[in-house]
């Protein structure tokens, strides 16, 4: 049971409740700078965008026809979860859409099952 003293809780026991996806790109007590933390950030947002846009077009037209993206800019300085940013430079969630969308034939890998799709 825990006192309420900040002692009480284990920095390793932390680590492991916890998630983000830009500290997936890097060692377990990597102490992170600034820049690779944004690096990160970028990697993280390019993939998962590509992979949202991806299942979309994996099932296109079987059940719906279009996709769209309700917020694709965020209305403050943030770091994730927008096509570009408060100064209009592209992050790497619209990389991962235009990889997603912008060849005509594409080639998707389905990681719940691992197949390829060529859509």
């Amino acid at each position: 049971e825990l006192s309420g003293n900040d002692d009480d809780i284990d920095d390793d026991d932390m680590n492991v409740t916890t998630y983000d996806h830009v500290y997936a790109y890097f060692k377990q007590n990597h102490n992170v700078t600034a820049s690779e933390w944004s690096a990160a950030a970028q990697l993280a947002a390019t993939v998962q965008y590509q992979s949202l846009f991806e299942g979309y077009i994996v099932h296109m037209f079987e059940y719906t026809t279009a996709v769209v993206l309700w917020k694709s800019q965020s209305p403050w300085p943030a770091l994730r979860g927008f096509l570009y940013d408060w100064y209009l430079e592209t992050t790497g969630a619209l990389r991962g859409v235009r990889a997603a969308l912008g060849r005509p034939v594409s080639v998707v890998l389905d990681r719940a099952s691992w197949r390829l799709w060529i859509v």
